[in-house]
């Protein structure tokens, strides 16, 4: 059995040579299959561990238990959630939403993922996020098998030629306008309380070990940013040879990590509302002075350390009085 650890986004395609590239896979369940569906692109050693991961011993095994089925409505939320996996210089972009197969079960959902390399986060994010909403559109519309292989294998040459091409994005991450868009969370020294979690936690980032798991602060009006911010403050603080997992359900105000070598019961998450599983901000961790301006440094440095003005302090203070 191979490694996850060793193995996972470590995939050395035939023709690689440096350049980069773009593989699109498909799985879970659609009504034009009786069943699962048949692995539609899966090209990479990761597409498939990442299948076999999440979908067939993560979400399998919550099913399979009826664990997320002991829920209450208040407690469980859908499957509808963007998500990425990241190892640089390897990443994951993909999307799960509810669906079910043809004879009309639908405990799973059916998946698509971008497995690239050699790519940003956020020219991934820019470039590969609104195909996979066009896929799901798609896939969702029909019925038919053959149309959903048709329309995988069209995003995918297209999003072979747009890499081509395409030019390298800021990767400075917007800190201003996200921490303005989750206010909530910057009250009561939410952050400082995120990186005092993060911090007090064991970044286990060897084979065999446990994952760690948190839940953060999300804007519902931009996963983009939000998945930007979370996989680059968790960059700061973890071992950077461990995979970050963050996952993102639609419209809703959280996000969850997991970092490591994940084990089924960490994607117990994925359905579970934070009446199960609170987020890390609200935590009771100590914050001193010493880590508020650890966050508030953390923050600058986020953002590329060159604030309007010249100031250094002078335009995210605001969030940490």
């Amino acid at each position: 059995m191979k490694s996850f650890f060793k193995e996972f986004l470590r995939d050395e395609p035939a023709g690689t040579g440096g350049a980069r590239q773009i593989f699109l896979g498909a799985f879970g369940k659609h009504p034009g299959w009786n069943d699962h569906m048949d692995d539609v692109g899966m090209e990479t050693e990761s597409l498939v561990a990442a299948k076999t991961r999440m979908y067939v011993d993560g979400i399998g095994r919550q099913i399979g238990s009826g664990a997320w089925e002991k829920l209450d409505a208040y407690e469980q939320v859908p499957f509808d959630h963007v998500f990425i996996w990241s190892r640089a210089p390897q990443l994951l972009v993909g999307k799960m939403w509810a669906s079910r197969d043809g004879k009309g079960r639908s405990h799973y959902p059916m998946c698509v993922c971008a497995h690239t390399v050699g790519i940003s986060l956020e020219l991934a994010l820019q470039g590969v996020l609104p195909c996979l909403d066009q896929i799901q559109a798609a896939a969702v519309a029909t019925k038919s098998a053959d149309e959903v292989v048709g329309v995988v294998t069209h995003f995918r040459e297209g999003l072979r030629s747009w890499i081509g091409g395409a030019g390298e994005v800021q990767s400075a991450v917007d800190v201003a306008t996200f921490l303005s868009q989750i206010g909530f969370a910057t009250t009561d020294d939410g952050l400082s309380k995120v990186l005092a979690e993060v911090r007090g936690s064991q970044h286990r980032a060897r084979a065999g070990q446990p994952a760690e798991h948190f839940r953060f602060p999300a804007s519902s009006a931009s996963p983009e940013l939000t998945l930007q911010f979370w996989e680059h403050f968790l960059a700061t603080q973890i071992d950077a040879g461990a995979p970050m997992f963050l996952a993102m359900p639609a419209a809703q105000y959280w996000v969850d990590s997991i970092i490591g070598e994940p084990a089924p019961a960490d994607f117990f998450c994925l359905r579970a509302s934070p009446r199960i599983t609170a987020l890390s901000n609200d935590s009771n961790a100590e914050v001193t002075s010493a880590l508020s301006a650890d966050t508030q440094s953390l923050m600058e440095s986020l953002a590329v350390g060159t604030p309007p003005g010249g100031e250094r302090k002078s335009w995210i203070s605001r969030f940490f009085r």
